[in-house]
């Protein structure tokens, strides 16, 4: 089952920081699993927070393909 989801949006210039952090735990006596997934965006104009996690959210969501749904973190 998910026991933690987070998402972290930092304001640097005009770009989001970004990094979203999931982990799933079979049972209480198994390791978690901690996926994660990070990356850049423009703000834009609207450097309020709220469009800082809007567009963190976007950013999230439309990930490379390439680098899978979800990466395992080390």
């Amino acid at each position: 089952m998910w026991t933690h989801v987070s998402l972290n949006a930092e304001i640097v210039w005009e770009d989001v920081l970004w990094r979203a952090v999931a982990l799933w735990q079979d049972s209480d006596t198994d390791e978690p699993i901690v996926m994660e997934k990070s990356g850049r965006v423009a703000l834009g104009a609207d450097a309020t927070p709220e469009a800082a996690l809007y567009r963190a959210v976007l950013a999230m969501q439309s990930a490379p393909a390439a680098r899978g749904p979800w990466v395992p973190a080390d």
